[in-house]
């Protein structure tokens, strides 16, 4: 029953990672609407560069790590 529940889990959690992956932007702005009640976490595209503030290898390079741990 664990090792059912657990495959499950992570069946659902492969499932999520391909779909985000698909358009993070999107999901990012969905995901930033539902949990944050203020608009702080918005960027400016003609003043914010966000690669400059967190590069995007960083970002997978992370991701990598916690798919393998």
């Amino acid at each position: 029953m664990i090792c059912g529940g657990t495959v499950l889990f992570f069946t659902i959690l492969a499932l999520l990672a391909g779909i985000i992956s698909t358009d993070f932007s999107k999901y990012f702005i969905i995901f930033h609407k539902i949990f944050f009640t203020n608009d702080l976490w918005i960027l400016d595209p003609a003043t914010d560069l966000l690669i400059n503030i967190v590069p995007e290898p960083f970002f997978v390079d992370t991701a990598v790590r916690i798919a393998v741990t």
